[in-house]
């Protein structure tokens, strides 16, 4: 994986925001929201985004705020760039949740229909060590 030059290393896909999103090194914690959040998310948005940490490291993500329209927006999280290792697969309201990667790069997909659109959501990310994970989750 490539490490990111921090002058220009992202893709802009209009309300979605930058594609590759790469954590932290000092180990802050970073705000991720759905597009438009704390208002209301656009209709008919299809939004991919890699969250990139440096090697060796996990990505944690909690969930601060969550409401989508329940069957119809998602937020999908994923373990590969092929969408076959499944973290988690989130629809309507969620509370406090945490997940982690199972390596240095998650995938999420968010998408929303053309009603009923909601808030969204809001998380926080961290770059941390894989023995960070053991009890957090």
């Amino acid at each position: 994986m490539r490490k990111p030059n921090d002058d220009h290393f992202c893709s802009y896909l209009g309300k979605c925001g930058a594609r590759n999103i790469f954590m932290d090194s000092s180990g802050r914690v970073s705000n991720f929201t759905s597009p438009d959040f704390p208002n209301n998310y656009p209709p008919n948005v299809e939004c991919r985004w890699s969250i990139i940490a440096e090697e060796s490291q996990l990505i944690f993500a909690r969930i601060l705020e969550f409401e989508l329209e329940r069957e119809f927006d998602y937020l999908n999280v994923y373990g590969d760039e092929d969408n076959q290792d499944v973290i988690a697969l989130l629809t309507g309201n969620v509370k406090l949740r945490t997940f982690a990667s199972v390596s240095n790069v998650m995938w999420m997909t968010f998408s929303s229909d053309n009603t009923g659109n909601l808030r969204g959501f809001s998380m926080e990310l961290k770059q941390v060590q894989p023995t960070y994970i053991i009890g957090k989750i």
